[in-house]
C-alpha cells in the first residue's frame, strides 16, 4: 500500500503544477479537442513465463483504446485501456507464482507533448484480473505522425510498473482520430 500512496504523490507533484497552463485561453481555434485512439501492441514481463512453462521470454499480444481531451497543443489527459489477449505466469518478490488470465487494465494517462509528433505519458491506473487486481503505474513515449484529414499513426514504447513488484514492457502501433472543438 505505501507503493500506491508513493504513486499517487508522484502523479500529483507532475500534473499539479500544470493548472496554471490549463487556464491559459486556448488561442489556436483549429485545435481539436477530442482524439480516439486504437492500439495494437506487445508487451515483454521480465519476470513472466509462459503458462506451460517452455517459455522464460514471452511477449504478450496487446490491444488498446484511449481516450485523450486535448487542452492546449502541449497538454492532455485521458483514459488508456488495454487488454493483454494471453495467459503468463509471473514472480512476485515473494518469489510466488501469480498466474494472469487476460488482463485488462485501465489508467488516467497525463500527457505532455514537449516537442510537434514527440508525446510524454503518464500515470496510474488498475490492472483487472479474475484472480488479483493490481495498481499499475505508466510511463511512455509517442510519436504521432499526422496523415489524411486529423488522423494520425504512432509508434508507442512504455513502461508499466504492476503491483509495486512486477514491471512490463510495451511497444505498440496506434492508429489515431481527432475530431471537436
Amino acid at each position: 500500500m505505501n507503493t500506491f500512496f508513493k504513486t499517487v504523490f508522484m502523479f500529483i507533484m507532475i500534473i499539479g503544477p500544470v493548472h496554471t497552463i490549463l487556464a491559459q485561453e486556448d488561442t489556436d481555434e483549429k485545435l481539436k479537442h477530442h482524439h480516439v485512439v486504437l492500439t495494437i501492441g506487445h508487451s515483454h514481463i521480465p519476470s513472466g513465463s509462459s503458462v506451460s512453462g517452455s517459455s522464460d521470454f514471452i511477449l504478450i499480444p496487446t490491444w488498446g483504446f484511449s481516450y485523450e481531451y486535448i487542452f492546449t497543443e502541449r497538454i492532455a489527459l485521458g483514459l488508456k485501456s488495454d487488454l493483454e489477449v494471453s495467459n503468463y505466469v509471473i514472480t512476485d518478490n515473494d518469489e510466488t507464482e501469480v498466474e494472469r488470465e487476460n488482463p485488462f487494465s485501465t489508467s488516467l494517462i497525463f500527457s505532455y507533448i514537449p516537442i510537434k509528433g514527440l508525446g510524454i505519458f503518464t500515470g496510474p491506473g488498475i490492472e483487472f484480473e479474475k484472480e488479483e487486481n493490481y495498481f499499475i503505474y505508466t510511463i511512455g513515449l509517442s510519436y504521432e505522425i499526422e496523415f489524411g484529414k486529423d488522423w494520425d499513426l504512432s509508434p508507442e514504447l512504455a513502461y508499466e510498473i504492476k503491483g509495486g513488484h512486477t514491471g512490463a514492457i510495451s511497444f505498440g502501433l496506434s492508429v489515431g482520430k481527432k475530431f471537436g472543438k
